[in-house]
């Protein structure tokens, strides 16, 4: 029970990096998810040589987390850094964003 609990803000945080890594590799810039895999890696491969061996699988699942949330933070700052927007506009939901959805279906329906 405990890794697993460990284990969901990565695999939340991968969710949620979903839509970044993809706007990055569909914008034909992969160095920006290369970069941001080897945050990740390297706080993953640091975080398991210091964990693992005092806490084991626990360790090992929090680590993996952490590294995950890097990749993400890495590839959330970059996209604000580029867009000159906050954090918010990106990780809210709005009436807006239903409108649009909607709409997006509708015209697919009508082909």
């Amino acid at each position: 029970y405990r890794p697993f609990g460990w284990h969901l803000p990565g695999i939340l945080a991968l969710s949620a990096l979903d839509p970044l890594a993809a706007y990055y590799s569909g914008t034909n810039r992969i160095r920006a998810n290369i970069i941001g895999g080897l945050i990740g890696l390297v706080v993953i491969i640091t975080g398991d040589l210091v964990l693992i061996p005092v806490y084991g699988i626990s360790g090992a699942a929090f680590v993996s987390s952490a590294g995950y949330i890097a990749y993400y933070v890495y590839l959330l700052w970059l996209f604000k850094k580029e867009h000159h927007s906050a954090i918010s506009n990106f990780l809210t939901i709005r009436r807006s964003d239903f409108r649009w959805a909607k709409n997006f279906l509708l015209n697919r329906a009508n082909l």
